[in-house]
């Protein structure tokens, strides 16, 4: 693995595992398949512990275990599906035919995978921190008050807009992963140095959590990397805003 790094050996694996299912499909005495079975179940472990254990390192605290159920409930879910369809491929076409189609879909999707997807090679930092203080707040909005409006204006060095909008790409997958929904970043027409960062969360208590709890130091670099794109003697405007009738119902509850 420190050989190769971790795509090329989920690739490799991918790519093996179909062919050996092929032979098993095709296999005109058993010692071929069972060289296939061996180098099958060889390849099944290479994929499962790379992808579980980079599950376990880009999976930040606050969501892993939520994540890691969705991710074994599709791996189990597919093989009980995959049990009963292909079950049925057999019995209407013949076992060869269920096992030729699945290892050339296999070969297909590793090949659509390896030029979409990758899994990072660098030790990426989820370690959980404390993103942004307590918003101060004049009007004190109950907890699932919501949706929350988030803007934040940011001036930026003219010679640096470019590299700011790339970088703020990273920024909102950031905010996306901490609970953020329709993100999006704004140029001002009038004054072109001005972007407006724009976010909705669904409640004013899960805004809360992502200041105080869903952070990362990833995240805090990745927006310290778009601060030193601010013009001197400039920092972020922030602003919340919480939906009108929301804070109305909770001052007419009290």
């Amino acid at each position: 693995r420190d050989l190769l790094g971790t795509n090329r050996i989920v690739t490799g694996a991918m790519l093996l595992y179909a062919v050996a299912v092929l032979v098993v499909g095709l296999a005109p005495s058993v010692g071929f398949t069972l060289v296939a079975l061996v180098i099958a179940g060889l390849t099944w472990i290479a994929v499962q512990s790379t992808l579980g254990a980079s599950a376990q390192v880009l999976l930040p605290a606050w969501t892993r275990a939520r994540a890691l159920a969705y991710y074994q409930l599709v791996f189990m879910g597919g093989q009980a599906l995959g049990a009963i369809v292909w079950g049925l491929v057999a019995d209407s076409f013949g076992l060869g035919v269920a096992f030729v189609v699945p290892a050339a879909g296999m070969l297909l999707s590793t090949a659509i995978g390896a030029r979409m997807l990758s899994l990072p090679e660098v030790q990426l930092d989820i370690t959980t921190t404390r993103m942004w203080e307590e918003p101060r707040s004049l009007v004190s909005p109950d907890s699932d008050a919501g949706p929350v409006l988030v803007t934040i204006e940011w001036t930026v060095d003219p010679e640096n807009t470019d590299a700011f909008i790339d970088t703020m790409q990273q920024v909102g997958r950031s905010r996306k992963r901490t609970g953020a929904r329709m993100w999006g970043l704004f140029e001002d027409t009038q004054e072109p140095a001005v972007f407006v960062e724009t976010f909705t969360v669904a409640t004013w208590h899960e805004h809360l959590r992502q200041h105080l709890e869903r952070g990362t130091v990833m995240d805090v670099e990745l927006e310290a990397a778009a601060r030193r794109f601010l013009a001197d003697g400039t920092e972020p405007v922030v602003r919340h805003l919480v939906w009108a009738e929301a804070v109305r119902h909770s001052h007419s509850q009290r």
